[in-house]
């Protein structure tokens, strides 16, 4: 069972972490879509007319568009068959929903890590990652799932495209996991071995990631980050 039939588009860019939700929530659901990818530093203008704020991920649902990560993944959730990911208790609802902004959070410390071209603003940026992971730490407790549906949830989508981006970071040997980061790496783990996760990260993900960085000089990608260690290989799922 999928999605009632109607015609779903998404307008994406395949390495954008918010595209990533919208993808795994449309795998979870077992809906079929049309991509169409756009250049970000050229957006057409009939790009332009649907998305409000100029960005990635739009889901056009038999013409009409949605925008925003959440908003989509919410629509999804509602359209789609069961099991529901937004949890039926409304407190616990609002507080997958108030994740959305925190995972905003670790997502900006993530991508000022991995884009910064000084090694101070590449350390300050792992510092500031490593505290917002230590603050999640603290939301995730002894949870297998974030999500107060305490199975796979919304919760969970929110943060997913930032594991896949740690696993790189960490495989490279740019950042280390700390010991008291532990349950949140599991926790990475349990979301990365999702099918619908897998299915969401293109297959040449590392090697287009690390080449963006290079281009941009940043540290991430220098010896000086990876005292001359791991480079990208061809992990399964990357």
């Amino acid at each position: 069972m999928s999605i009632p039939a109607v015609h779903l588009k998404l307008v994406s860019w395949d390495l954008c972490p918010y595209v990533q939700r919208a993808v795994i929530l449309l795998n979870e659901k077992n809906a079929p879509f049309e991509v169409a990818y756009i250049d970000l530093a050229n957006k057409p203008d009939w790009f332009l007319r649907i998305s409000p704020r100029g960005k990635v991920p739009v889901l056009l649902v038999d013409g009409t568009p949605i925008f925003e990560s959440q908003a989509i993944c919410e629509y999804l959730d509602e359209v789609g068959p069961e099991p529901r990911l937004m949890p039926e208790d409304p407190i616990e609802r609002a507080r997958d929903r108030a994740f959305f902004a925190f995972a905003e959070d670790v997502f900006t410390a993530n991508y000022l890590m991995q884009n910064a071209t000084e090694v101070s603003a590449y350390e300050k940026a792992k510092v500031d990652l490593t505290q917002l992971l230590i603050r999640l730490a603290e939301e995730l407790g002894e949870r297998t799932w974030l999500s107060g549906k305490d199975s796979f949830g919304m919760a969970d989508v929110a943060f997913a495209p930032v594991f896949a981006r740690l696993r790189l970071a960490v495989e490279i040997g740019a950042y280390a996991i700390p010991t008291e980061l532990e349950r949140v790496n599991a926790w990475g783990d349990r979301i990365l071995a999702r099918e619908s996760m897998k299915r969401s990260i293109p297959a040449d993900f590392a090697k287009r990631a690390v080449a963006r960085l290079r281009s941009r000089g940043a540290v991430m990608v220098t010896d000086t980050a990876t005292g001359g260690g791991a480079r990208p290989g061809t992990r399964e799922g990357y």
